[in-house]
């Protein structure tokens, strides 16, 4: 185990990382409320990464230490039994470590446009989700960047806008 990795793991261990957390209630305006749960979690999503502020730990490479944990009162997502919670679940990661955020976003926009009506809401939540996420890894990157974090910086310029070349 390198010392970097030591170091990182201790920082997990002793819980300090969140420290930073807060909670934060969303509350969607009325307006929103009478959107289709695709809309509404897209904008749960959106909203929810607005407000984290980034949390970068010594010699991380990752980035993305959550420091808000956000909450919803509201149902949602399709009308199915259990509500999601914002973790770290990616639907076809392959596609996303391989092409990147950037690609995904392109057919998304090339689908809206030949898409039936009943699919055009879900594509754009689907496309306000990726650019919630581009927006996000942005102001990471420029965080890294100024904290002098060059490795996390390094990474974050190319990913999740474009494909992984390594997975180091």
């Amino acid at each position: 185990m390198t010392e970097r990795i030591k170091e990182l793991l201790e920082t997990l261990k002793s819980g300090t990382y969140k420290t930073r957390r807060y909670s934060r209630e969303i509350v969607l305006t009325p307006e929103e409320e009478s959107l289709s749960p695709f809309m509404k979690d897209a904008i749960i999503l959106k909203t929810t990464l607005e407000t984290e502020e980034p949390h970068l730990l010594k010699g991380d490479r990752i980035g993305f230490n959550r420091s808000n944990i956000t909450g919803y009162s509201g149902f949602s997502l399709c009308d199915l039994e259990y509500r999601w919670a914002l973790g770290n679940i990616v639907p076809d990661y392959e596609k996303f470590l391989n092409q990147g955020m950037d690609s995904v976003k392109e057919e998304i926009k090339m689908r809206l446009t030949t898409c039936r009506q009943d699919q055009q809401e879900f594509l754009e939540a689907a496309l306000l989700c990726v650019d919630s996420v581009l927006r996000f890894a942005d102001r990471y990157c420029a965080a890294a960047q100024a904290a002098g974090a060059d490795a996390l910086h390094n990474c974050l310029c190319r990913v999740p806008r474009q494909g992984a070349s390594t997975l180091l």
